[in-house]
Parts: C-alpha cells; structure tokens; sequence
C-alpha cells in the first residue's frame, strides 16, 4: 500500500507511473484481471495495486519499480481560514504573515484580508572577516531607517489596492523585529545597537498608528536571577512603557559628525530587495 501526500486528490487529475509505464485508474481492483491499474482514494491518498491476479504488482524484472505520481491537491487556503476565523468574530483581525506584490495585488482585488504582518530584522550574514565594528554599526542602524520607509510605503501599496470601504481598517503590524543573531561580535544582540534598533522599529509603528509590535528575543535581561543586570533594550522598554505620552516632543541634532558607510555586497543586496519587493 502507498499513500500520496496533500489529499485529498481532485478527482480526475491523478497520474500513476509504475517504472516508465502509466498505469490506469480503476474503481475496483477485483473486476479486472492481470492488468496495469490501480486503485486511487482521493480523500486519503491512499494507493493500491492488485495481487498478481486482480490487477498486475508494480514489479520491475522481479524487484520493486519506482511509483510515481503527479497530481492536483486540494487545500485550504488564506481565504478559507479567514472566512472561518470570521465565523466564530467577525470583528476578529485576519492578516498575512507570508506576502509580496503579488500577494497584495491578488487579494486586495479579489479576496478580503486585513493587513500583514512583518519582520523588520537588521543583520548582515557572512560579513568578511576585516568588517570593522564600528562599520556594521552603521550598516545595522542605517537599515533601521529603511525598514520604516519601506513599511511605510507597504500600508500605502496595500490601502491602494482595497476597496475604500476597507481601506481604513487595513492593518501592518511587526510581529516580529530587532537584529538577527549572526553578527560579526559576540553578544551583540545584547548591545546598545539592539535597543537603539527596536526604538526605532516601535517609532516608526507609533507613526503609523499601529496596534501593538511583538519583539522576538526581547533580551530584556543579561544572566540569571539573582546575578542579572538589565540588558540596553530592557531600559529601552521601560522609557517607552514609563516615560511615553500623548505628545509628540520635537527634536534636532546640531554638529552630528558625518562619515560614509563602506558598501558590502551582502548590504547592497539587502538594500535592493527591500527597494524591489514591494
């Protein structure tokens, strides 16, 4: 007995080969004799062969052959969980954790959905070994600055492509954010760069009036209870939990000192796909 992954099978859309020969699709096995066929249940997937009698074994020159099948599967999708999820609340928000262009076009036209969610992350992977530290410093926060613009223009991209009616309640929310592990320092997702990155991924959702962030790895703390010291994004999140209010205090830098940042092929690369995707 064999079974074919993702049932149920549409019906009709099944093709078996046992070695290179195509086998036939029959209802019952026992009407047929020495015979290539087999027998498809299309709700489990579940793939039979006869006895030698009632249908041929798939032998190859007296050893097992090499089944194979092609087919269409059924699934549920997007739009079933949504319509599900909105039967038991209809007041339940229902967004995306997988989209693109193609997403957003496909379903701001012809499915209802409300909102995505992304992961702004910061990171660089396989760095050479001279990258300086002071160097992926400002490559990590200079793409704190990119990630809110390209958010920003993702709830412009998905408003367009909704109905007015739907438009307002479109939603973006970061479910997750801060920066990747792999880095070219130990410990630096306990450094100040890790809190002044989150700061600036929970401005950019408080600009855009976002209903709540969800940082993963919050490395609030470094070390165990009761020898542990409040990590730089532990403070970070006290200043926004204790210190936050209603109005928006202006700011200016005078005198910043200026220096370039020293393009890598890994940044350029990142830089572009986050220019093209949306």
């Amino acid at each position: 007995m064999k079974y074919l992954l993702y049932p149920p099978i549409l019906p009709g859309t099944d093709s078996v080969f046992v070695g290179e020969i195509r086998w036939k699709s029959v209802d019952d096995l026992k009407k047929h004799g020495a015979e290539n066929v087999y027998k498809l249940n299309q709700a489990t997937g579940e793939l039979a062969f006869g006895d030698g009698v009632h249908g041929n074994l798939p032998l190859y020159k007296d050893s097992l052959a090499t089944i194979r099948a092609s087919y269409t599967a059924v699934r549920e999708g997007f739009t079933d969980f949504y319509k599900a999820m909105k039967a038991v609340d209809p007041n339940v928000k229902v967004l995306s954790c997988l989209f693109d262009r193609k997403f957003i076009d496909y379903m701001g036209a012809k499915h209802p959905y409300d909102g995505v969610t992304v992961h702004p992350y910061a990171g660089f992977r396989n760095l050479p070994k001279e990258e300086s530290v002071d160097n992926y410093h400002d490559l990590v926060l200079s793409n704190s600055d990119e990630e809110a613009d390209s958010t920003r223009h993702t709830v412009d991209v998905i408003r367009k492509t909704v109905s007015l009616e739907r438009r307002a309640g479109m939603e973006l929310l970061f479910s997750e954010y801060g920066i990747v592990l792999s880095s070219i320092t130990d410990q630096y997702s306990v450094s100040m760069d890790q809190a002044l990155y989150g700061a600036r991924i929970i401005i950019s959702a408080i600009d855009l009036n976002m209903a709540f962030t969800s940082k993963h790895a919050i490395t609030g703390i470094i070390g165990s209870a009761p020898c542990f010291v409040v990590s730089p994004t532990g403070y970070m999140f006290k200043m926004f939990t204790r210190m936050f209010g209603p109005v928006k205090i202006s700011s200016s830098i005078t005198n910043n000192p200026e220096r370039p940042i020293v393009p890598n092929p890994f940044y350029e690369r990142l830089k572009t796909k986050q220019e093209t995707c949306i």
